[in-house]
């Protein structure tokens, strides 16, 4: 009887989720065409950091939403090699290089299920479930480059769970699309993995290469000199922001104090994360959380964090919740299920109620409490995300449109950027109340490293939890 409710739930949270990609503007708000542009001013040798060509580009090709706000540029604050892709899709009409790029996306995300089965030992219906919100939902909609990422690091957990060290170094390289989520992995592997290391120190010249080939060397240089700090310092009070610095700005820190301190956070958790992930790994016998749990560490606080982001938690929360034993995988259950409240994005009704079904599934399987408890779960994330929507900035200034200046054409998007968000964020009580939809993530994440900690002290070496622990609803 709970298997088939659960099947309907699923059913019904799929058809929601199905509603909303075919229903969501295809173009107005979505990050894949500020990399579109990008890969085509790359593509004409331009630069593209600049304000101009990239915003004459996101003008023609986006009029609603953000693109909808005349004189603002969206920044592409990607590396010069991770443009690669985006000057290849650059070849082929908007439109089609939009569906290429989701069913691109998307085959990253089927990837991500079949390689966290196996290095989590989860049934691949719940690992399923939870890349569903935040993998498919926030980031393929939008066309963030994020799954890749996401499937890089579950294609390192599973290669590092069966000794293939030098293709875990491999698809380690892959994670640094996302700089700052890819580090931790690759320093964790050059660190503990011996075998790893040739392909990481190969994959420095081959960026390097790329991006000589993509950019001029001094649009490399500008890249980490100029582009990186200003676009921190563009979204420190930015409603969308997951990171310690933002929060900080919100209760009334200045922006410098608030980099510094996210700077610093960052490094803190980096080197926790190193310290920590061998001796969990060694104790659980899961060689798997040496890539996985450095890229979720550092998610946790820094300068710029998106919910986008948050994703790269979710494989090390798996990997805990179906290898450790006891209080931890209890601890990485819950912390995965927090994970998958999307709070910040509650100003869309439909989200709350697809978040919900999401919440209480994930719920049922990973932590199997009696049916009551987790319709309790249920009917809470859903009451909670209605009432987040009604004071969500995007619903409460119902046709407000800031008022934008051009900047010269050879000044950094980021000014654009940095304008636009100070304009949208004018110290509103919403802004400030938006803090709590975000404690489910920063709660998960809190939950996530504790979790960590605890299992360097669990049991003998090696003892994880027999591989069938978690029933798969869609058998027999």
């Amino acid at each position: 009887m709970m298997r088939r409710v659960l099947l309907a739930l699923v059913a019904g949270v799929v058809i929601a989720v199905l509603l909303e990609m075919v229903t969501v503007t295809p173009r107005s708000i979505i990050d894949f065409t500020a990399f579109y542009c990008a890969g085509r001013v790359v593509r004409d040798h331009g630069d593209p950091y600049r304000a101009q060509p990239l915003g004459a580009c996101e003008a023609k090709l986006g009029s609603e939403g953000i693109y909808g706000v005349r004189g603002v540029v969206m920044p592409a604050p990607l590396p010069p090699y991770a443009l690669a892709p985006f000057v290849a899709l650059a070849s082929l009409p908007y439109q089609r290089a939009l569906v290429v790029w989701r069913l691109f996306l998307i085959v990253a995300v089927i990837v991500t299920i079949a390689a966290l089965r196996e290095a989590a030992r989860l049934p691949w219906f719940t690992v399923a479930i939870a890349l569903l919100m935040i993998d498919l939902v926030d980031d393929v909609l939008p066309g963030q480059p994020v799954p890749i990422v996401v499937a890089a690091i579950a294609l390192g957990a599973w290669a590092l769970a069966r000794d293939a060290d030098r293709l875990a170094g491999v698809v380690a390289c892959v994670t640094m699309l996302e700089p700052h989520i890819g580090l931790p992995a690759c320093l964790s592997l050059y660190l503990y993995r011996p075998a790893a290391r040739p392909p990481i120190i190969c994959g420095v010249p081959i960026a390097a290469a790329l991006s000589v080939v993509m950019v001029p060397a001094s649009t490399s240089i500008e890249y980490f000199t100029q582009v990186l700090p200003q676009h921190a310092a563009s979204e420190i009070p930015w409603y969308w922001q997951y990171s310690l610095t933002q929060a900080l700005h919100v209760f009334g820190a200045s922006d410098q104090v608030s980099l510094v301190a996210g700077s610093l956070s960052y490094l803190a958790m980096l080197l926790v994360a190193l310290v920590v992930t061998p001796r969990a790994a060694l104790r659980l016998g899961a060689p798997s959380l040496l890539i996985a749990l450095p890229a979720a560490a550092t998610v946790f606080g820094g300068t710029f964090i998106h919910l986008a982001q948050v994703v790269a938690a979710i494989p090390a929360a798996l990997i805990l919740a179906g290898r450790a034993p006891g209080t931890v995988s209890r601890l990485s259950g819950v912390a995965c299920v927090l994970l998958t409240v999307p709070g910040i994005q509650f100003g869309s009704s439909s989200i709350a109620f697809i978040a919900a079904g999401v919440v209480g599934v994930l719920t049922a399987l990973l932590l199997r409490p009696p049916p009551v408890v987790a319709a309790i779960v249920t009917v809470s994330v859903l009451a909670g995300g209605l009432v987040f929507h009604g004071m969500h900035p995007i619903n409460v200034r119902t046709g407000h449109a800031p008022t934008m200046s051009s900047v010269s054409a050879d000044a950094l998007a980021e000014e654009s950027w940095s304008r636009f968000v100070r304009a949208e964020d004018s110290g509103l009580r919403e802004h400030q109340l938006e803090l709590l939809a975000k404690f489910p993530t920063w709660a998960g994440l809190g939950l996530l490293c504790g979790a960590a900690a605890l299992s360097t002290f669990a049991g003998a070496r090696g003892k994880a939890k027999p591989e069938a622990a978690l029933p798969d609803p869609c058998r027999g």
